[in-house]
């Protein structure tokens, strides 16, 4: 009786030993499960074999494919996962079939898997886990299907062989470094995919084909103390209820800002967000660094004795006003201050004019920049010599930011006298389309050519430094050149670069008239080409040489573009 009573107990114990050292609860045809259901409709998940993940003994080898149900002590299990730890380390496991019966691949399910090469996922998984094909060198395409809406961390991290994945439409979250850096995701504009990836980190180009979907935050132009930024998003099926960029605090609604006044060498946060139906927020985030600052000086010109022009380059920013110079004896010691003044800049060349410097002593300047939150930026200092005169032009420069608005246009130039007197400066315009020209040569001193300037050009003039002009009653839609200019006393005009604009379009639909009426000339008769009159008030032109634009109606409403005989005379509107 103790006998059969001993031999049960041990029977009981190596019973509980093997359910311990066995993860799992049946094998059917080499593959392992463990039953997630016992009630109907029975599970189960496909598994390791072994005590735990860290001591299995996976036998996998060659080509799996794993049943939709098998039938283990007469019932019949739908497979409806793939466990964590599944097939880890199978280094001999070459392709596996998934099929549609199962909804999630678990954890680190192939992870290392390095022989794999071919894998078949069903069409009703829902979600990967994390590290599921981690590892899986020899894996060089995978298709993923529709159903997937979970991609967890590292999924197919280390799949050195991948080179490109298309992903469906649906994914709700990516995990972190899903996929590998230079694996190309492909992807559809205005889904919840592209979100995924923009939301998690991912910097890439994503495309369909080979159209750009969406590239979250790009650095357009950048200097020492600006940053463009474009929050790029190519619009699709998502419906974009908001957009707002913000850099450095400063926040505006759409998809690009740009920002000057920042430090040099100086790391900004940029963040762009993008509203999805009201709803969904997706937002990227990208650290974007300005430029380190470099100045470099310019030889002083010292136009006469004690008046000089300084100088210096700088990769600034070309709108930055806040720039200047210092001077200061080269005698003094630090108790003393130097003397500054704001200068002027073009296109990354600032230049000042200090007067009337005192010839006894020899002195020395440096350039300066100040951020818009109040730090200063110097350059090196470099030394003047007040009394070393030269002859040097006048500098003059043409501006091509401008504004257009109709028929009117303001310009803007710079001038900085040299060593003769300026008596005149300003604007030269004219239409592009004039020809017949005559140039202007400048003295022999000059070192450009002066450009061809027609000799019907008109001149406005302007004052200052930075000098700015409006020119009015030009013409609609019609291109013009201008060029700034400078006269010195020496009777030369030395000239800035030549710029086009181009005006606006006439708001009444029509442009000027040619031949014009001239003074008192009623509107006697206005035919189209077909020779059938047409109806006009009979106003008379109030001024010599008056645009026939501006006196003849139809019914209340201006011609439109076209040929007329206007009082036996042919006229083309513009």
């Amino acid at each position: 009786m103790k006998h059969k009573t001993l031999s049960f107990l041990l029977a009981v114990l190596m019973s509980m030993v093997a359910s311990v050292a066995s993860a799992e609860d049946f094998s059917v045809d080499g593959i392992y499960y463990n039953i997630t259901s016992s009630t109907t409709p029975y599970t189960a998940s496909v598994t390791y074999r072994g005590d735990d993940h860290y001591s299995y003994k996976n036998e996998y080898t060659g080509s799996v494919t794993i049943p939709e149900s098998v039938t283990c002590s007469g019932k019949t299990y739908n497979v409806t996962s793939i466990g964590n730890y599944a097939f880890s380390g199978c280094s001999g496991l070459t392709s596996v079939t998934i099929p549609n019966s199962v909804t999630s691949i678990g954890g680190s399910a192939f992870y290392n898997c390095s022989g794999l090469t071919s894998v078949t996922i069903g069409n009703s998984v829902t979600s990967i886990g994390g590290g599921a094909f981690s590892g899986c060198k020899g894996l060089t395409s995978i298709e993923i299907p529709n159903s997937v809406t979970s991609i967890g961390d590292r999924a197919f991290s280390d799949c050195t062989g991948l080179t490109y994945v298309n992903l469906p439409d649906n994914i709700k979250s990516i995990g972190s470094k899903a996929f590998e850096t230079k694996v190309k995701l492909y992807v559809n504009r205005g889904t919840s995919t592209l979100f995924s990836l923009w939301k998690v980190g991912y910097r890439g180009v994503y495309e369909t084909g080979s159209d750009i979907a969406m590239q979250p935050l790009n650095i357009s132009r950048k200097t020492a103390s600006s940053i463009t930024t474009l929050g790029l998003y190519l619009d699709g099926p998502a419906n974009i209820t908001a957009q707002t960029l913000t850099v450095n605090g400063v926040t505006v609604e759409g998809d690009s800002l740009y920002q000057n006044g920042l430090k040099p060498n100086t790391t900004y946060k940029a963040t762009y967000t993008i509203k999805v139906d009201d709803e969904y927020e997706y937002t990227g985030t990208v650290d974007l660094k300005t430029d380190a600052l470099n100045f470099v000086n310019e030889q002083p010109k010292v136009i006469s004795e004690g008046n000089v022009i300084i100088g210096a380059t700088s990769n600034l920013d070309w709108e930055e006003t806040n720039v200047g110079f210092q001077w200061r004896r080269t005698d003094w010691t630090d108790d003393f201050a130097s003397n500054e003044a704001g200068a002027y800049q073009f296109e990354g060349k600032i230049e000042g004019y200090i007067r009337n410097m005192n010839t006894t002593y020899l002195w020395k300047f440096r350039p300066y920049y100040e951020a818009a939150d109040g730090t200063r930026f110097y350059g090196n200092w470099l030394g003047i010599d007040p009394t070393n005169t030269s002859y040097f032009e006048p500098t003059v420069h043409t501006y091509a930011n401008i504004t257009v608005e109709g028929n009117s246009a303001g310009v803007k130039g710079y001038a900085q006298r040299g060593t003769d007197n300026v008596v005149s400066q300003g604007f030269v315009y004219w239409k592009a389309s004039t020809t017949s020209t005559t140039s202007p040569q400048p003295s022999p001193k000059a070192r450009e050519k002066a450009p061809a300037i027609p000799s019907g050009a008109q001149k406005v003039k302007a004052s200052g430094t930075v000098m700015e002009a409006n020119l009015t009653n030009l013409d609609y839609e019609t291109t013009y050149k201008y060029v700034a200019y400078v006269t010195t006393s020496e009777g030369e005009t030395f000239y800035g670069e030549e710029k086009t604009f181009t005006t606006g379009e006439n708001p009444d639909g029509i442009d000027n008239l040619s031949p014009a009426l001239s003074k008192g000339e009623g509107v006697k008769g206005v035919y189209d080409l077909s020779g059938r009159r047409i109806n006009v008030n009979d106003r008379s032109a109030t001024e010599g040489d008056a645009c026939l634009s501006k006196n003849v109606t139809v019914n209340n409403l201006r011609l439109k573009k076209g040929i007329y005989i206007v009082n036996g005379r042919k006229v083309m509107i513009k």
